[in-house]
C-alpha cells in the first residue's frame, strides 16, 4: 500500500493533515499499524520529522479510541458483522449459526421476545407468629450492633 498523498489539485495543509491522520487511523482500525516501521517510512515519504508523524499518530489513535467508545458506532459495527454472519451462514446452509447470530442481534437491538421473570418472597409462606419471631430477632441483632444491649425500649 502506498502512503504518498499526491493530490491532483493543490490542497490546503489542513486537508493534507486530515488525510494523513485518517490514513494512520485506518491502519489502526485494520490492525495493520506498525509504529516502529511506519513512522519512519511515512516521515520519509511525507518529508516530515519523526516527531511530526508521531503527533499525527497520536491524533489518529485518539480518533480511533473515541470511535471505539461511541455506542452508535459499536452497534453499527456489531450489526454489520452479524449481518455478514447471517448471510454467509444462510449461503452455507449453517442454520445453527444463523439462529445464534439472530439471537445476539435481537438481544442487542432489543427486539427479542419478552422474558418472563418470576419473583418469589420466601416470607410469604411464614405464619404471623414466625414473622413476628423473625422481626424480634432482627430487632435484637440491630440493638446489639448499635450498642443498646441493656436497654429495654419495646
Amino acid at each position: 500500500m502506498s502512503y504518498k498523498l499526491t493530490p491532483t489539485i493543490p490542497m490546503s495543509t489542513d486537508i493534507v493533515r486530515e488525510q494523513r491522520i485518517e490514513l494512520i487511523a485506518q491502519h489502526m482500525r485494520d490492525m495493520t499499524w506498525q509504529p516502529r516501521v511506519q513512522i519512519r517510512k511515512l516521515a520519509g515519504e511525507w518529508n516530515l520529522m519523526l516527531d511530526q508523524v508521531r503527533n499525527l499518530a497520536r491524533q489518529a489513535a485518539a480518533r480511533v479510541v473515541s470511535e471505539i467508545g461511541d455506542p452508535a458506532r459499536v452497534m453499527l459495527t456489531i450489526a454489520s458483522a452479524l449481518e455478514r454472519v447471517v448471510h454467509e451462514a444462510l449461503e452455507d446452509g449453517d442454520r445453527s449459526s444463523v439462529i445464534n447470530a439472530c439471537k445476539v442481534w435481537a438481544q442487542l437491538t432489543g427486539v427479542n421476545a419478552p422474558t418472563r421473570v418470576e419473583v418469589s418472597n420466601p416470607l410469604e409462606k411464614l405464619s404471623d407468629e414466625e414473622l413476628e419471631q423473625r422481626y424480634l430477632a432482627a430487632l435484637e441483632r440491630a440493638k446489639r450492633v448499635m450498642g443498646h444491649e441493656g436497654s429495654d425500649s419495646n
